[in-house]
């Protein structure tokens, strides 16, 4: 399962920078998603589908340690690889810092069908620090891993 923020190994300051991003689905129409915020897009997709949950993941920079472009691609393209032999379907997305303080993560997938645990797993496996997702409630929370 996820940790504790208050027993999180994470900075601080990384954390708030998770809290802060921006994190748009590029549906049709697109939609953005924020931190323990409700989001119209999400609970309209999360009910068109009858989803349960979703979650938000990239596979770039684990750990939060920046790898090249083409290393980041590599290893997006082995989680889209490893989403589909599991039958999960995906949205493409992006996690921006409003601030521009960080570069955004430019490959990101909104999951849908996928439990909180789940989640978590899926952000271990592909070294995430931290995840975001969503119930019914259609409010993203931030799942830290570490």
């Amino acid at each position: 399962m996820d940790v504790p923020e208050h027993l999180s190994a994470l900075d601080p300051g990384l954390v708030a920078a998770y809290r802060a991003t921006h994190y748009r689905v590029d549906l049709a129409p697109p939609f953005t998603m924020k931190v323990d915020v409700h989001g119209p897009g999400l609970g309209r997709l999360m009910q068109a589908g009858g989803h349960t949950g979703a979650m938000f993941i990239t596979a770039w920079n684990p750990l939060g340690e920046s790898l090249s472009r083409d290393r980041n691609e590599q290893r997006q393209q082995r989680l889209i690889d490893e989403l589909r032999a599991a039958g999960l379907a995906w949205v493409p997305g992006v996690g921006s810092d409003p601030s521009g303080a960080w570069p955004d993560e430019e490959v990101s997938v909104l999951v849908p069908d996928v439990d909180r645990a789940a989640a978590c797993d899926w952000g271990r496996r592909h070294g995430q620090n931290a995840v975001l997702w969503a119930d019914t409630d259609a409010v993203p929370k931030l799942l830290l891993l570490r």
